[in-house]
């Protein structure tokens, strides 16, 4: 909480500071923001992709909506994947996943021929069109899309779902909403109900939580993590403390043999290495 309101700050000294500012608020986020290297493995693991496996990755540090966050954009197995991260948490903001078009190809060419490619961009049907009855229903649709999602359909809220043509072929655009707010929106070929490209955004309610797995380096200081003792805790905590305390350390009356145990398990806790916390600013 100290560090949003650090940021906030920064951001009003822009306003009055001008370009001047500008500049310090980028470097106030920077010193509290988790490394370039954790947001794309924060990516990478929410993706399901092995970080030697992603191509064209692109990582911007950027302003958006508020917050500062990182964008990040790669590419692997044919999939082209975009993510908006908080540049303190690592947690998704944002994500889309999309079919790269002639992605196979791509990989016969020499690599200064190859450039990135659009996946807004759609392979067309080179086949005749197919009849009605030959499409897959609305309600398969929805079912691919919740399964996709490991969701019931009582878990979530239908906000717009139908059959569309788009660049010569037949989709069907569905877009959701879950219990906690979040959004996602998915197309899929409506004759094999292959999920072509799909979108999610992230509600409040879960904006905060951090990728199952990654690892990251902590960015909060010891004085603000939840596990600090209060002054106001009761005495009845305190008093437990102070119990604990005691008890770690070798007591007069025990054999010398037990204090030479407890005093080597001591000194092995001691040498256990301790994280580092970056110091803000």
């Amino acid at each position: 909480m100290k560090k949003t309101s650090l940021i906030a700050l920064a951001l009003a000294a822009t306003l009055i500071l001008g370009g001047g500012g500008v500049f310090a608020a980028g470097q106030i986020a920077r010193s509290n923001a988790i490394s370039e290297e954790n947001a794309r493995n924060f990516a990478y693991v929410d993706a399901g992709v092995l970080p030697e496996k992603a191509e064209y990755v692109s990582t911007k540090f950027d302003f958006s909506k508020g917050r500062f966050v990182y964008e990040i954009e790669f590419i692997a197995e044919g999939m082209h994947y975009e993510y908006t991260l908080d540049s303190v948490t690592g947690a998704v903001i944002e994500k889309e996943k999309a079919v790269v078009q002639n992605y196979s190809a791509r990989h016969t060419e020499p690599a200064s021929a190859q450039t990135l490619p659009m996946p807004e961009t759609l392979p067309a049907q080179a086949a005749a069109e197919t009849t009605a009855a030959q499409l897959i229903d609305l309600a398969q649709a929805k079912e691919l899309v919740l399964k996709d999602l490991k969701l019931a359909e009582s878990d979530v809220t239908i906000l717009e779902a139908g059959l569309e043509r788009d660049n010569g072929q037949q989709v069907y655009e569905i877009e959701l909403k879950d219990a906690a707010g979040s959004t996602h929106e998915y197309k899929l070929d409506a004759h094999s109900g292959v999920i072509l490209k799909e979108s999610h955004k992230t509600g409040a309610a879960v904006s905060g939580t951090r990728p199952a797995g990654a690892v990251a380096t902590e960015t909060t200081s010891p004085s603000e993590r939840p596990g600090k003792q209060d002054s106001s805790q009761p005495s009845s905590q305190k008093e437990s403390s102070v119990q604990q305390t005691s008890a770690a350390r070798p007591s007069a009356t025990l054999p010398a043999q037990t204090q030479a145990t407890q005093a080597q398990t001591t000194q092995a806790q001691a040498t256990l290495p301790q994280a580092t916390q970056p110091q803000a600013t």
